[in-house]
């Protein structure tokens, strides 16, 4: 069995795989509705169309998506509510959505910014990868980088950490 090493720090961890945190101008762009209005209209409720634009928002910042509580999103949820849902509140226990949708619409989100999941074939390739630079860099994060440049380079969603911070 192969050894493996860690890449990233917790600090780094935190960066390329936690939930980000947005500013105002921040979520002025990433929670613009202009690009998917057309899907937000058909979509019927309005937890339902938070959740995907939170999805669309998250998926710019980092090219993954991300599970999340109404806890850990609450101040965009109302920046969302605030900017395009004049009114309108949601409550903690309404916040919910099925797997169903959830994956229709991260489906969607992949076919409208040009992206695909990342399949075992790819997942061999970044292994190699990994292993080829090894002997190049002294320092694990430069291997990760690597790697996660390969995927956005190549319109690959950024898998989980466990997959991909470990070799």
């Amino acid at each position: 069995m192969i050894k493996r090493i860690k890449l990233l720090s917790s600090k780094e961890y935190q960066e390329y795989f936690e939930l980000p945190t947005f500013n105002y101008e921040e979520q002025k762009k990433l929670f613009s509705v202009d690009l998917i209005k057309e899907k937000l209209d058909r979509l019927n409720t309005l937890q339902s169309k938070i959740f995907f634009i939170l999805d669309v928002g998250y998926f710019l910042a980092n090219s993954r998506f991300f599970n999340f509580s109404y806890a850990a999103v609450k101040q965009d949820i109302k920046f969302i509510l605030d900017h395009h849902f004049q009114g309108k509140t949601i409550k903690k226990n309404e916040f919910k959505i099925s797997k169903a949708a959830r994956h229709s619409n991260q489906i969607f989100i992949l076919k409208l910014f040009g992206f695909k999941s990342i399949s075992k074939e790819q997942l061999l390739i970044i292994e190699k990868k990994a292993i080829s630079l090894i002997p190049i860099y002294a320092k694990p994060i430069f291997i990760f980088r690597e790697l996660y440049n390969f995927l956005i380079n190549n319109r690959i969603v950024i898998p989980g950490y466990s997959t991909l911070g470990y070799y």
